[in-house]
Formats: structure tokens, C-alpha cells, sequence
């Protein structure tokens, strides 16, 4: 088993846990242990390369596992303490936003950096940015409890700040959900987009519009005090999906070629739409 393989095998099981962990203590606290775990990880991560110890790698990838899963889940906890009604999706857009441009910037910086100063710098940087996150989940930690102290966290449906007109420039995407609803219909109609020869363009969009709508739903369905543990088993069926679909994607490839794997997303993005009439129902 590789590395990604296996930080994906401890994120499915570890994330059923993250959840009823949030709903028992608070999500400041949460965000502590679970961003010590990702600390710990990158470092361990570092060191093995620098000794070149495979078993340490694997160590490594445990903790980045049991930290990054269940820290998505304390981040969803917190949009929906936060944020209610027709803030939600527009915070969830915001946050999605943010985590995809770090992507980004990353998948085209890191190669330069790694062909200049070699593979070592590229991750001790790594280090630095999950210390820099470290830091901010201690000031959340005082944040949340002065929020807390103050009743300032909202806990109904009051006090809810309508959209400016200027929020529409930055997050087009997440408004319209916020205006329109229909999450689930929403989310078949990109189910139904999602085609192989769509341009990256369209299948941003979409992927937006999905996100959006699922991740904002549980605060909807459920009760406040269950929401960690909903949140934490969209997160566990999420990670077991990513890992067995890379699983497939490359099985499928190297027996059937490309044009197999592209029916293949067709037939998944049909049983999503499929799924999404359902929850119309």
C-alpha cells in the first residue's frame, strides 16, 4: 500500500469519529487536537524524507490522516454555527474558494521550488504553512469562546445579515443557491453537466454548485447538536469514495483504456442524478 492510499484508508475510518467528537466537546477544541495531529504528521513527513525512512512516511500519513479528515469536518461545524439561512452556502463558497486556490497555487510553485532547492524545502515550506494554520486555530480558539461569552454565536434563525448587493461580484454562484434553494435539483442538473467533453470551465462551475448544495444541507436536515456526527459520515463516505474511485480510475485505465474510464464517469454522474431526483421526493 502507497502512501495516498493509505492516508485515505485512515480517513475513512478515523473521520466517523471526528464528528461525535465536535458535538461532545466544542469545535475550538476540535480544531486544536486535530491541527496538532496534521503538525505532527508534516513534520514526521519531513524528517522521514530527510532519513529516507519508508516506515516513518507511513506514520506520517496517519496522523496527515486522522488530522485533515476530521479538521474538514470541525471547518463544516463551524460554517454552520456561524453562518444560518442565506449566509450558509455563501460561506461554504467562500471557504471552498480559498482551500482550491492554495491548490492551485501549490500544484504550480511546488515543482519550481523542488527543481531549485530540492524536494526537502518544498516540504519543510509545507511545514511552515500547517504551523501558520496552527496558529490560527489558537485564535479561533479565543474567538469562538469570546463569541460564546458575549452570545454572539447564533443559534436559531435571527439576527440573519441579508446579502449585499456586492457579495454577487465575488460568489455569483453561492448567492443563486442561497436565493433559489432547490439544492437537490441543483445538484442533478450538475450531475447531468458533468461530461467528459464539457470544457474545465463548465465543470468548475458545477463542482461549485454541487459543493455548495451538499455541504450546506445538513444544517437543514438535522438537529445542531448531531451535526459533527453528520458531518462526519459525509466525510467518511466521501474520503472511502475518493479512495476506491482512484482504485478503479487506474484498474479501468490499464485494462480497458480511456475511452472505459470516461463511461465510466458517465455512469456515476448518471447515479448522481439519479440520487438527486430521490431526495426531491
Amino acid at each position: 500500500m502507497d502512501c495516498p492510499s493509505f492516508h485515505f484508508s485512515i480517513s475513512i475510518w478515523v473521520s466517523i469519529v471526528g464528528g461525535p467528537l465536535v458535538d461532545r466537546t466544542t469545535n475550538r477544541l476540535g480544531s486544536i487536537i486535530f491541527q496538532v495531529f496534521i503538525v505532527s504528521g508534516q513534520f514526521l513527513l519531513c524528517l522521514g524524507a530527510q532519513v529516507r525512512k519508508y516506515w516513518l512516511l507511513i506514520i506520517a500519513r496517519m496522523l496527515l490522516g486522522v488530522g485533515i479528515g476530521n479538521l474538514t469536518i470541525v471547518k463544516n461545524s463551524i460554517l454552520n454555527l456561524f453562518f444560518h439561512g442565506k449566509e450558509l452556502s455563501l460561506a461554504t463558497g467562500v471557504t471552498m474558494t480559498v482551500a482550491r486556490a492554495g491548490s492551485v497555487i501549490s500544484f504550480f510553485i511546488s515543482p519550481s521550488i523542488c527543481d531549485k532547492f530540492g524536494h526537502l524545502t518544498v516540504l519543510y515550506i509545507g511545514e511552515a504553512a500547517c504551523l501558520f494554520s496552527f496558529g490560527c486555530a489558537i485564535v479561533f480558539f479565543f474567538l469562538e469562546l469570546y463569541a460564546e461569552k458575549r452570545g454572539m454565536v447564533i443559534t436559531g434563525q435571527k439576527n440573519i445579515r441579508k446579502i449585499k448587493i456586492a457579495d454577487i461580484k465575488t460568489f455569483p454562484v453561492c448567492v443563486l443557491i442561497d436565493k433559489v434553494g432547490y439544492r437537490g435539483t441543483l445538484t442533478g442538473i450538475c450531475c447531468g453537466l458533468m461530461h467528459p467533453i464539457i470544457l474545465m470551465l463548465v465543470a468548475g462551475i458545477t463542482y461549485s454548485l454541487v459543493c455548495s448544495s451538499i455541504w450546506s444541507t445538513p444544517a437543514v436536515l438535522v438537529e445542531s447538536h448531531t451535526l459533527g456526527t453528520s458531518l462526519s459520515i459525509m466525510t467518511c463516505i466521501e474520503m472511502f469514495t475518493v479512495g476506491v474511485t482512484n482504485f478503479f480510475v487506474g484498474v479501468t485505465i490499464k485494462v480497458g483504456g480511456y475511452n472505459v474510464m470516461l463511461m465510466m464517469f458517465c455512469l456515476i454522474s448518471t447515479f448522481g442524478v439519479v440520487l438527486s431526483l430521490i431526495s426531491k421526493l
